[in-house]
């Protein structure tokens, strides 16, 4: 099966997502070299709140219209955040599904449940035959964000692709977040 990373999506989960599922193909926009291929494009989606360019110094801050996992001070590397949207093709969904479907696509790898809601959007997936993957995951930043959300996504799409197999018409799938808090993930002792 072929899938599309849509840009709201971390590309650092792209190689592991090939390496894994290695009978199916994942790529993203940029990849595709689509038309409507924008390099200065706006940041759209989860990133869009993530990544704001501070100038040249190769930095975003954090905005405070998210609650953060951080001090105020923390400052994250663009290159860990703003890599999944940079060069994003901009893209409307509509057409984005046409595209997907013409170039036989089988699902969207998305963070955006708005296609969900869009009546427009969800019957243009039906459309076009193309299945929903959708990703909630929390909304840490840099690299324990990327990590949770890549976990997520590896840990959840096996699920996935069984459920595909079965499936006769498009279907929409809600992968949730791995458990992310401390205590769910690491047990430590002194030795």
């Amino acid at each position: 099966m072929k899938f599309l990373l849509d840009e709201n999506v971390t590309v650092a989960a792209l190689e592991p997502l090939r390496v894994i599922f290695v009978n199916h193909e994942f790529s993203t926009t940029n990849e595709r070299k689509w038309s409507g291929l924008n390099p200065d494009a706006p940041i759209h989606g989860y990133y869009a709140t993530l990544c704001r360019h501070a100038g040249s110094s190769g930095v975003a801050q954090q905005t405070s219209s998210l609650p953060s996992r951080h001090p105020p001070t923390h400052r994250t590397p663009t290159a860990s955040l703003a890599t999944p949207v940079i060069g994003a093709s901009g893209l409307k969904d509509l057409p984005l599904f046409d595209k997907m479907s013409n170039n036989d696509f089988n699902g969207l790898i998305t963070r955006d449940a708005g296609q969900l809601t869009n009546p427009h959007e969800r019957q243009k997936l039906r459309s076009c035959g193309l299945h929903w993957i959708g990703l909630t995951t929390p909304t840490f930043r840099g690299t324990m964000g990327i990590a949770l959300e890549t976990a997520s996504l590896l840990a959840g799409l096996p699920f996935v692709l069984n459920d595909l197999d079965m499936c006769l018409a498009p279907a929409a799938f809600h992968i949730r977040a791995v458990p992310h808090q401390r205590n769910q993930r690491v047990k430590m002792h002194i030795l």
